[in-house]
């Protein structure tokens, strides 16, 4: 439920369906996959699309330098990148967690 209106919230502040179907398949992933990382990599920066793939998740620019998708999949920091400004999310131990949204002081609360 949680998860549902997490992905909700993405949609609302205007990410594409790229982004939260590459979240949702991070979510589902049972250990660190790089083609979801380079899903998640391209739906944050559609620019990587014009670029060289040389494997999943790096391409190659064409002054010779990679780009390489942070490591989504496997570490929460990376993971807390896909995070929008003004939300947050707080972990329990046992893995449990729960969103947040941090509202200005003239604007209501969304209902």
């Amino acid at each position: 439920m949680i998860a549902m209106r997490a992905l909700c919230r993405v949609r609302a502040i205007g990410h594409d369906d790229s982004l939260v179907d590459a979240i949702s398949a991070c979510k589902g992933a049972s250990e660190p996959d790089r083609d979801i990382d380079a899903r998640i990599a391209l739906a944050v920066f559609p620019a990587l699309r014009s670029l060289t793939v040389i494997a999943p998740g790096v391409w190659l620019q064409d002054d010779g330098n990679h780009v390489r998708a942070l490591l989504y999949t496997a570490t929460c920091r990376a993971a807390a990148m896909l995070v929008p400004s003004g939300y947050w999310i707080e972990a329990g131990p046992q893995g449990n967690h729960r969103g947040g949204r941090a509202w200005p002081m003239d604007s209501p609360s969304p209902g």
